[in-house]
């Protein structure tokens, strides 16, 4: 975007399409026991939502990243972005010289189309150095596109932390769920809350 670059991941240097194999995101969302993602993301209403809060580590974090989502005006523009591009584009000009913003390779991961801003999306993305967990491979449905992905340890320096565990609307035997849940979070030592949506219109 700000280059007015067209590469594909196809055409790309083995390590530039490996360092972007390397990053994982973790989609959340600031829209609470809301009917629409409970159609969207809650299995139609029969999963659930688990609610974080962030843990003091974040912050001294060079693994992890916590950002809202910003989304493009109805133009398919996004001032900051465009901000930058003018930046590359009159140092070019003016000094012969190419930039790159260094932070843009984490940052970038934080803008969508406009299209999207019904999601009110919060991204946590994970920059993995081939160390731990190791990546495991997947054909993510409905693309059928290869995908690499982790298993992340929640126990083990994750930035975030259960806070909630909501059913949804239409989870089935929601009540006997909620007490086995309540059970197990008690002999596994937790402390979230477990709780049932209010949402009542669901069909």
């Amino acid at each position: 975007y700000i280059n007015s670059s067209n590469e594909k991941v196809w055409e790309m240097s083995d390590l530039s399409r490996e360092a972007i194999n390397n990053r994982f995101i973790m989609s959340c969302t600031t829209l609470r026991d809301g009917l629409l993602p409970w159609r969207l993301y809650g299995d139609d209403g029969k999963g659930a939502c688990i609610e974080f809060e962030v843990k003091g580590n974040l912050k001294s974090s060079t693994k992890y990243y916590l950002g809202y989502v910003k989304y493009a005006d109805k133009n398919g523009k996004i001032p900051e972005l465009d901000y930058l591009k003018q930046i590359v584009k009159r140092i070019k000009e003016d000094l012969l010289l190419d930039i790159r913003f260094v932070l843009l390779y984490v940052w970038r991961h934080f803008f969508k189309p406009q299209g999207y801003d019904y999601e009110k999306e919060v991204r946590l993305l994970y920059i993995n150095d081939n160390s731990i967990p190791p990546k495991k491979w997947l054909v993510a449905e409905p693309y059928g596109i290869v995908n690499p992905f982790v298993v992340l340890n929640i126990d083990h320096n994750f930035p975030l932390k259960i806070s909630e565990i909501i059913l949804g609307p239409k989870k089935a035997e929601i009540d006997l769920n909620a007490s086995q849940l309540e059970q197990m979070k008690k002999e596994l030592g937790r402390t979230f809350k477990i709780s049932t949506s209010k949402v009542k219109v669901y069909r």
